[in-house]
Formats: C-alpha cells, structure tokens, sequence
C-alpha cells in the first residue's frame, strides 16, 4: 500500500516537470535575470548607483529585474 501512494506522488509532479521542460531557455534566462540584478543590487548599495559616464547601475539592476520577472 506504501508503494501505490509513493507511486501516485510521484506521478502527479510529473505534469509540472513536464510542463517546464520545453521551456529550459526561458527558466535559465529568468534565473540568469535574478542573479544579475541582485549583483546589481548589491553594486548599488556599496559603491552607489550612478557610474562614469553618465550611467547609473541602479537602471541596470531595473532592467534585470524586468527581464527575470517576464
């Protein structure tokens, strides 16, 4: 009886599994996105945002944020 509920555990997260497994680029893109504004992020906070010439991180850590999100 054990084995049935592990059986049936398993078989019902397979539909999600499945469901990102064409999209592998897009989950690597969004995660890429996240780990990129977070050094953003934390360039901002040590050093500030704006940067020479005429640039400011804190646009790029925006920008990432945007792209991991959509």
């Amino acid at each position: 009886m054990g084995e049935t509920r592990m059986r049936s555990a398993v078989e019902s997260t397979n539909p999600a599994v499945k469901f990102f497994e064409g999209e592998r680029g897009l989950v690597l893109t969004g995660l890429l996105g996240f780990l990129l504004a977070g050094i953003c992020a934390i360039w901002g906070l040590l050093n500030g945002g704006p940067v020479s010439p005429e640039g400011n991180v804190l646009n790029a850590f925006s920008f990432d944020a945007a792209l991991a999100i959509s």
